[in-house]
């Protein structure tokens, strides 16, 4: 397995608190429409994942699958917080 080449912070907030064990997903979209996404990393006790890629730029965040209920994205490779609330 390769070495990625960056590294982006996650935080996921579940009604202001850290989520745990949620999983965590990047997707990158390029000019063509292709891109891809990184593997599953999930978050540790403070709600943080810390997710490995190769690519740059703009990268919708999947937590636990869903992109629809926050529409969170952010530039990559960065730092970006999900707040979701029930």
């Amino acid at each position: 397995m390769s070495q990625k080449k960056y590294t982006s912070i996650v935080t996921v907030r579940k009604n202001g608190k850290p989520w745990r064990n949620c999983r965590v997903t990047l997707e990158f979209t390029f000019f063509l429409g292709t891109g891809g996404f990184t593997d599953n990393v999930y978050t540790n006790f403070s709600g943080v994942a810390e997710v490995k890629h190769n690519s740059e730029g703009e990268a919708k965040v999947y937590v636990d699958g869903n992109h629809s209920k926050h529409q969170t994205t952010f530039k990559a490779p960065g730092i970006c917080t999900v707040d979701l609330y029930e």
